[in-house]
């Protein structure tokens, strides 16, 4: 499968590439999609090491930045690596000794998306053995053997959902406002972070999770059942449903795996 992109570096006609989120190109479409294509067409490159082209597909009335089969990244980009599988990725983050690893690379996912990135080593990138992952950084040095290296999958939350984007264990992150609740209509309560789209009451999606996970979580960001949170960064390890056909939620097993900031 052809590797999916929320952001894509845009070559200006001053040869000067430029961030373009998904939902960036999504409204543009929206506003002038004739206009769109003259300014983007072919000049949609891979954000991290701007090598492959990018192209825009339209799949369910939702489009999608898809990069192209067996495109050539440079030898140091996280696009470059296969994607983790799911069950491997999930197996390690739900063993104790592994979260507090994995949530280092959530803080330092946070950090890049606030501009405060340290970029020595590759966040996203994780060495396999035996089909397990390992708990050690993968730095520029030792990615030239690809063999066992993987790049861990990430989703955006505030742009479309594909099929394959459901039911994997995956890192999903997005800038949103965030409401917690308390859940009672159940036999056992629980707890949810409801993220809506910034400054609007469009739901994205919401993540769950039981009053024990509840208790670190609050203590750690002082959440209040009202108001919102507004404009925060969080980036989150799970795996998303689709109940109902529409409304998306994953579930939060530790606190570890959740992390949230803000400017």
């Amino acid at each position: 499968m052809a590797t999916k992109y929320d952001e894509v570096a845009y070559l200006s006609d001053n040869n000067i590439f430029e961030s373009l989120t998904l939902d960036e190109a999504i409204e543009c479409i929206k506003q002038d999609e004739k206009h769109y294509h003259q300014k983007y067409h072919d000049r949609l490159y891979c954000p991290e090491c701007n090598c492959p082209q990018i192209g825009i597909v339209c799949k369910n009335n939702n489009y999608f930045f898809r990069g192209y089969p067996k495109a050539t990244h440079d030898i140091n980009c996280n696009y470059g690596f296969e994607a983790v599988k799911s069950e491997v990725l999930q197996e390690f983050a739900m063993k104790e000794e592994n979260r507090a690893f994995l949530n280092i690379k959530l803080q330092r996912f946070v950090n890049k998306l606030l501009n405060k990135a340290n970029n020595h080593i590759h966040n996203l990138l994780l060495q396999i053995n035996n089909n397990k992952c390992m708990r050690n950084d993968v730095d520029f040095e030792n990615t030239h053997n690809r063999g066992n290296i993987r790049r861990i999958p990430t989703k955006s939350i505030t742009t479309p959902f594909d099929n394959d984007d459901f039911n994997c264990f995956m890192l999903f992150y997005g800038k949103v406002d965030v409401l917690y609740s308390k859940i009672e209509k159940t036999k056992v309560p629980f707890y949810k972070l409801t993220f809506f789209k910034c400054g609007t009451n469009y739901k994205l999606c919401s993540l769950a999770f039981s009053e024990k996970v509840a208790i670190h979580v609050q203590n750690k960001y002082q959440f209040n059942l009202e108001p919102r949170l507004t404009n925060v960064y969080v980036a989150f390890f799970s795996e998303m449903k689709k109940e109902k056909d529409k409304y998306l939620n994953a579930w939060l097993k530790h606190s570890e795996l959740l992390c949230i900031a803000s400017e």
